[in-house]
C-alpha cells in the first residue's frame, strides 16, 4: 500500500509540474502573440500618425492661413498703390489723354513692378538670418524656431527631411547665419555641423 500511494504522490507531483510548465508556456505565448499584434497590426499602426497627421496638417492649414492673410493684405495694398499712381498718373495727364498714353504708362508701371519684384526677390536672397538655438532644443522645437525666423514654410516638411537625412537628432545647439532661400537640406546641414 505504502508504494501505491508513493506512485500515487510521484504522479501528483509529476502532473503539478506539467500543468504548471503548461501555464507557463501559454502565458508566454500570449504575451509574444499579444506583443506581435501590436507591432503587425495594421489598425494599430494606422491610428497613432493619423493623429500626428491631423495636428500636423492643423498646423499646416493655420500657417497657410497666415500666409494668406499676409499675401492677401499685401497684394491689397500693392493694388492700392497701383490705383494711386494710376489716378496721379490720369490727373497729370488731364481729360484729353490718348489711349496710347494710358498703354504707355500701365507698361512703365508693369516694368516698375517688376523692377521691384526683382529687387526684393534679390535682396531675399541676398538676406542672411540669424537663428539662435538653444541648448537642449528637440528637433521640433527647433523647427518651430525656424519657422518663426522665415526660413522654412512647412514644419512638417522639414522635419521629415531631417528624418530622412538622419539628422532630426544631431542638430546642434548655438547661433547660425543662414541665408533666407536655402533648402531644407542647406540648412540641415548647417545646424548639424
Amino acid at each position: 500500500m505504502n508504494k501505491f500511494l508513493e506512485k500515487l504522490k510521484d504522479l501528483l507531483y509529476d502532473a503539478t509540474d506539467y500543468i504548471i510548465m503548461l501555464v507557463v508556456v501559454l502565458v508566454v505565448a500570449g504575451i509574444i502573440g499579444w506583443r506581435l499584434e501590436i507591432l503587425f497590426a495594421e489598425d494599430g499602426l494606422d491610428k497613432e500618425p493619423q493623429k500626428s497627421k491631423i495636428v500636423a496638417s492643423d498646423k499646416v492649414d493655420k500657417n497657410k492661413e497666415k500666409d494668406d492673410e499676409t499675401t492677401k493684405k499685401d497684394k491689397d495694398i500693392e493694388e492700392n498703390k497701383d490705383k494711386q499712381d494710376n489716378e496721379k498718373d490720369d490727373k497729370n495727364k488731364g481729360e484729353n489723354e490718348k489711349g496710347e498714353d494710358k498703354d504707355l504708362n500701365k507698361d512703365k508701371n508693369n516694368a516698375k513692378d517688376k523692377k521691384d519684384k526683382d529687387k526684393k526677390d534679390k535682396d531675399k536672397k541676398d538676406k542672411v538670418i540669424t537663428v539662435s538655438i538653444p541648448e537642449g532644443s528637440v528637433s521640433d522645437e527647433i523647427a518651430e524656431i525656424l519657422l518663426n525666423d522665415g526660413l522654412i514654410k512647412d514644419k512638417g516638411d522639414f522635419l521629415k527631411t531631417a528624418e530622412n537625412l538622419k539628422l532630426e537628432t544631431k542638430l546642434k545647439p548655438g547661433k547660425f547665419e543662414i541665408k533666407a532661400d536655402s533648402t531644407y537640406e542647406e540648412i540641415l546641414e548647417i545646424l548639424s555641423k
